[in-house]
């Protein structure tokens, strides 16, 4: 990472912000210099290792399905925390990050599974709650599995009803990448970004408790 920063950055003088900065503010400017290079090499990272053309494709891997979430959501500096955990609330998005970052116990495709002394592939992580034989991953056990899926039903009817004030698409029309995407707390592609911070405090009110619900069903 930082051999390709340095490549990045050819400049040999310090930068005018750097430069400009009182003594004690210099680190933090030069870090602030830093980070959209570094964002610029992690989004190089993801774009060539996860392409957007593959999104529609099987997952093989956790990385897969995580970017496959969060790839409308990551922004040019992606030192910037999402909006879910930035924004002022009661109630704990912790439920949802864990979610969000493949990395929640009750969920098959997120934990690690052994036989034999052999991890499994991602494959086979198959849900054991219903008897779809289906991959066991965020997408079905929050929108598909007959289990749980009825979890879900009050904050996507009141996504329905934003969706279709906005203006944007309606919900059933969404591909599956994007509902998935807009439950887990990322705004509607087609919404102007001047209307995600309003549309973030309006729907993590609805979706926060229901993703805590839904948290208790499954480790039951």
């Amino acid at each position: 990472m930082l051999f390709a920063i340095k490549g990045m950055y050819t400049n040999p003088y310090t930068p005018s912000q750097v430069a400009q900065a009182k003594a004690k503010n210099t680190g933090k400017s030069f870090a602030n210099f830093l980070k959209p290079l570094a964002s610029a090499v992690w989004h190089k990272d993801i774009n060539h290792n996860h392409p957007a053309s593959h999104d529609a494709l099987p997952f093989t891997g956790s990385t897969r399905a995580c970017f496959n979430i969060m790839r409308d959501s990551l922004k040019t500096n992606l030192f910037t925390p999402s909006s879910f955990i930035t924004h002022h609330s009661v109630l704990n998005p912790m439920n949802l990050f864990r979610i969000r970052t493949q990395s929640h116990g009750a969920i098959p495709t997120h934990t690690y599974h052994f036989e034999d002394n052999m991890r499994n592939l991602y494959g086979d992580r198959l849900c054991t709650r219903c008897t779809n034989n289906t991959l066991g991953c965020e997408t079905h056990a929050i929108l598909e599995c007959t289990f749980s899926k009825h979890l879900v039903s009050p904050p996507i009817n009141t996504l329905r009803t934003l969706l279709s004030k906005a203006g944007n698409p309606f919900w059933d029309f969404l591909p599956m990448q994007e509902q998935i995407s807009i439950i887990l707390g990322n705004p509607p592609l087609s919404l102007p970004t001047k209307l995600h911070k309003a549309w973030t405090k309006t729907t993590l009110n609805e979706i926060l408790p229901h993703i805590s619900f839904l948290e208790a069903l499954m480790y039951t």
